[in-house]
C-alpha cells in the first residue's frame, strides 16, 4: 500500500468528493495520478459513484493501473488491454463493463474514443448546436450590410455540416439492428480524465470569426465524443460536473479554453446565468481590442483579439468553485533552480534562402515554394500554422525540412550537441 500522501492531495480529493467532480489544476509532478485513483475509489466506497472510469494517455495508462493497485491491493479494477479493443473482442469487452460491478474501469484516451455514444443523446446535443447557429445567422442577417459575406458563409457552412451529422445519426437510429453496448448502457457515472487538455478543441458557436486567437470553432471529433459522454453522466445524475479533469495545463493558449471547461462541466450553471454560447460568455468576461502586431513574416498588421478578462473576481470565483489549483512550490516538491543561457546563432546560408521562401509563402499561399503540393481549402485556412511549423523545423535543423540538406555546424541541433559535449 501507500503509506502517506501530500496534504494538497487530501485537499483536492475532499473537494472532488464534496462537488462530485471538478478540475485538478496541479503542476506536473505533484501527484495527480494518486489523487485520481483515491478519489475514484472513495466515490465508489461512499456510494457517490457506482462505476467510475479513468482514462489517460496510452503511455501513462499502465502506470495509473499500477498506482491504483498499490493504493488498493484488493480493488476490483478492469484494465483495458490492446487485445480487449481488437475488432473481435470489443463487443465482448463493452458487455463486460456493462454486466459487472467494478470498483473502477481504466483505459486510454484512444480506447475511450472507440466506445459508441448514445445516438439519441448525440442528436439532442447537435440539434442544440444547430439551433444556436441558426440564431446567430438570424442576428447577422438582421444586421444587413454591416456583416461580411465571409462571416455569413462560415456560419452557413457550419449549419450545413451540423445538418449532415444529424441526418447521419437519424439514419443510424432508424436502421439500428445490432445490440452493441454504448456508453450510456455501460452505467459509467463518473469520468476521470487525465491530461484533459487533450480534449480542449471542443466546438463552439461564435459570430466573431475574424477575431484572432479563438481557435477552431468546428472543434475535433475526440472532444465532441467527450462532450457526449459527460452529458450522458450529467443526464443520469441530474446535475453539473459528473467528471473530473486533471491537467498541469488546463488553459494553455486561448481564452476559449476557459469557456469550454465550463461548457463541459457546468452547463446548467451557464444556462442559469443565461449564457448559451461563447459570445454571451465573452460579452460578460472578455474585452476585445484592435492593436498592431507582427505577423509570421515579420510585417506589422492590424489584429482584433480578446486581449483582457473583465469582471476577473467573478470569473475567478466561478472557476475556483470547481477547481483545486497548486504549483510545485505550493506542494513542496523540491526542484533545482534552472540556469538558462540564451545563445544567439546567426542563420546558415540555406536558412536565409528558406526564410525568404517562407515569407513569400505566408503572403501568397504558394506551397510549391516550400517543395510541397498546392494547399487544399482546409490547409489554406491554416496557412500561418504551416508557416510556423516550417519555421520551427528550419531553426532546429534544415534536414527536418528535407534530408538532402547538409549537416551544417551552425544548425541549432549541432550547436546544442557541441555545447552538451563540451559541458560533460
Amino acid at each position: 500500500g501507500i503509506k502517506s500522501i501530500y496534504g494538497s492531495q487530501k485537499d483536492c480529493i475532499w473537494m472532488l468528493k464534496q462537488n462530485g467532480g471538478g478540475i485538478c489544476d496541479h503542476e506536473v509532478g505533484t501527484g495527480k495520478t494518486l489523487i485520481m485513483c483515491i478519489a475514484a475509489h472513495e466515490m465508489k466506497r461512499l456510494g457517490m459513484a457506482h462505476k467510475p472510469m479513468i482514462i489517460g494517455l496510452k503511455a501513462n495508462v499502465a502506470e495509473i493501473a499500477v498506482t491504483y493497485m498499490a493504493a488498493y491491493p484488493n480493488a476490483r479494477i478492469l484494465y483495458a488491454s490492446e487485445k480487449d479493443f481488437s475488432t473481435a473482442n470489443r463487443i465482448k469487452f463493452f458487455n463486460t463493463i456493462k454486466n459487472n460491478d467494478f470498483d473502477c474501469v481504466i483505459m486510454s484516451h484512444d480506447q475511450f474514443g472507440k466506445i459508441p455514444q448514445s445516438p439519441e443523446l448525440q442528436q439532442e446535443i447537435l440539434q442544440a448546436e444547430l439551433d444556436s447557429v441558426e440564431e446567430n445567422l438570424e442576428v447577422l442577417r438582421a444586421q444587413g450590410k454591416e456583416v461580411s459575406k465571409k462571416m455569413l458563409r462560415g456560419l452557413e457552412k457550419r449549419k450545413f455540416n451540423l445538418e449532415v451529422k444529424l441526418e447521419k445519426i437519424a439514419y443510424q437510429i432508424e436502421t439500428r439492428t445490432d445490440d452493441v453496448c454504448d456508453f450510456k448502457q455501460m452505467g459509467i457515472d463518473h469520468l476521470f480524465v487525465d491530461e484533459s487538455h487533450q480534449f480542449k478543441n471542443l466546438m463552439f458557436n461564435t459570430r466573431h470569426d475574424r477575431v484572432a486567437g479563438l481557435g477552431n470553432s468546428e472543434g475535433s471529433q475526440r472532444a465532441l465524443n467527450m462532450l457526449f459522454a459527460i452529458r450522458t453522466i450529467q443526464e443520469r445524475t441530474g446535475r453539473d460536473l459528473g467528471a473530473t479533469f486533471l491537467s498541469g495545463t488546463t488553459i494553455s493558449n486561448s481564452l476559449t479554453e476557459l469557456y469550454l471547461l465550463f461548457k463541459y462541466l457546468r452547463p446548467r450553471e451557464l444556462e442559469r446565468q443565461n449564457i448559451r454560447c461563447f459570445d454571451a460568455w465573452a460579452a460578460i468576461f472578455a474585452k476585445k481590442t484592435t492593436d498592431f502586431e507582427f505577423n509570421v513574416t515579420n510585417n506589422i498588421v492590424q489584429k482584433e483579439r480578446f486581449r483582457y478578462f473583465i469582471k476577473v473576481p467573478e470569473l475567478a470565483a466561478f472557476y475556483n468553485e470547481i477547481t483545486d489549483y497548486r504549483t510545485a512550490a505550493d506542494v513542496g516538491v523540491d526542484r533545482p533552480e534552472k540556469n538558462e543561457i540564451l545563445h544567439n546563432i546567426p542563420p546558415t546560408p540555406d536558412q536565409e534562402v528558406f526564410i525568404k521562401k517562407l515569407m513569400e509563402f505566408a503572403k501568397s499561399g504558394d506551397a510549391t515554394l516550400l517543395g510541397r503540393p498546392p494547399l487544399s481549402e482546409t490547409e489554406e485556412k491554416a496557412k500561418m500554422l504551416i508557416a510556423t511549423d516550417y519555421a520551427r523545423k528550419m531553426a532546429l535543423d534544415m534536414r527536418m525540412i528535407d534530408p538532402n540538406y547538409e549537416d551544417h555546424p551552425d544548425n541549432k541541433a549541432s550547436h546544442c550537441a557541441k555545447m552538451i559535449a563540451d559541458y560533460y
